[in-house]
């Protein structure tokens, strides 16, 4: 009898995302299915690399050797899913799906266009409004609509980094604003939905959870919700955005009970092992996917789950962790 493959996956920029690693291979476990987990990263003292079970440095995504080094690691490995997992790798990675499909190698990252929508906040505030998804007012420039205290931030960033609380015109007119934009400083609870779709863009499964506690822009305390027009509204802009696999749409809920959506991001997020643990069984179903088994929409998710987020330390060897 000829032997079963195994179904390798591949994570870029694993980092300290153990969760990932740890999630994957508890789903290998459940399903049965054989596979290996590979990681690589540009620093050798990142944790993710001591749970794979193959782990590789690889050069910078701006290094010319990136590429080579990457598809040398695919062939090496019998890759047939890479999952990125850094912002700047979605847009690489999608750019590159082409020829990556032609070597069997799917890749879990939705189209160029999206990706590029998702990443510039203005265009972004333009799909929102173009499409009419509730919204939170943005401008470019001064404008007369602005009530203070607004917020400025790059047009780019991530984790709350480079965000300035304005108070007035005259701070305002302070601030460069080449590559920024303003918002209005929206009062509300804010949300963090797991959205999980499939390889056709059809969606799975939504979790909304709470972020009850955010700290330097991650959420370190969580909460799943029943919120039905968040789900609604969420499944829509998923579906319109094309997104695939498993990603976090963020938005605010205001004391009027209006829906207001932040941005999406379209990989996996922080606080995802709360979305598994509430049923949106992102790595089981990745897995299955692969296998080319199809997977139902889940409508009912557990609601009022806490998640309670903590570090925790890691001791290896230096010669074991030198070897990279």
């Amino acid at each position: 009898m000829p032997k079963a493959s195994t179904t390798n996956v591949l994570f870029t920029s694993i980092y300290n995302k153990v969760f990932l690693v740890e999630s994957f291979r508890q789903a290998y476990r459940r399903l049965k299915i054989s596979g290996r987990i590979i990681a690589v990263d540009i620093d050798p003292f990142s944790a993710g690399l001591q749970f794979a079970d193959r782990g590789y440095l690889a050069p910078r995504l701006d290094d010319k050797k990136f590429l080579p080094k990457a598809l040398e690691i695919c062939r090496q490995e019998k890759i047939k899913l890479i999952i990125p997992t850094r912002d700047e790798d979605l847009l690489y990675f999608s750019r590159i799906q082409d020829r990556l499909d032609k070597l069997n190698i799917k890749i879990l990252v939705a189209p160029a266009e999206s990706v590029i929508t998702c990443q510039d906040k203005w265009k972004f505030y333009q799909f929102l409004k173009q499409n009419n998804f509730p919204l939170i007012k943005t401008w470019r420039e001064y404008n007369q609509q602005i009530n203070f205290p607004c917020l400025v931030k790059p047009r780019t960033g991530k984790a709350a980094q480079g965000v300035l609380v304005v108070k007035n015109k005259l701070e305002l007119n302070k601030v460069n604003l080449q590559g920024k934009i303003i918002q209005e400083k929206v009062a509300g609870e804010e949300y963090t939905i797991d959205y999980f779709a499939d390889f056709k863009a059809q969606p799975i499964c939504l979790v909304p959870r709470l972020r009850y506690k955010i700290v330097d822009g991650e959420s370190k305390i969580g909460i799943t919700k029943d919120e039905p027009e968040i789900v609604k509204w969420s499944r829509e802009l998923g579906k319109k955005l094309k997104l695939i696999g498993h990603n976090t749409i963020q938005c605010f809920k205001t004391p009027a009970g209006r829906i207001k959506f932040l941005e999406v991001n379209p990989r996996f997020g922080g606080g995802a092992p709360l979305g598994f643990a509430a049923g949106c069984q992102s790595p089981e179903w990745i897995l299955r996917m692969l296998k080319g088994e199809k997977v139902k929409p889940v409508k009912k998710v557990k609601i009022n789950l806490v998640m309670l987020r903590h570090n925790a330390d890691i001791f290896a060897p230096y010669d074991k962790i030198n070897h990279f």
